[in-house]
């Protein structure tokens, strides 16, 4: 449950805007409530949010190891943006409604 509680302040922390901040409270959280692969998702996030790239960095993630977890991540970035059904896919059509 702390491994989870830590995540969550973490990102956190860095929507807020504060990454010095969130690094220290990964960097003390690293091994006593994260385990390496929590660590490694966690600065990936850092990473994304602070690049504007989380929808990628989920993707990407989802694509590699398909599990429903980053599945949710993508999904619930995408909603976040509201107007993802608009952009053109891949193939140059536009996808969701009336695509």
């Amino acid at each position: 449950m702390l491994d989870f509680l830590a995540a969550i302040e973490i990102e956190a922390v860095t929507r807020a805007g504060h990454l010095k901040a969130a690094q220290r409270q990964l960097a003390e959280h690293r091994g006593k409530y994260l385990s390496k692969e929590q660590v490694r998702d966690a600065e990936e996030a850092i990473t994304a949010i602070t690049a504007n790239e989380e929808v990628e960095c989920y993707r990407q993630r989802y694509e590699a190891e398909k599990k429903i977890s980053d599945l949710r991540l993508l999904v619930a970035s995408l909603s976040l943006r509201r107007d993802w059904w608009l952009r053109p896919s891949r193939a140059g059509r536009s996808t969701g409604w009336g695509g």
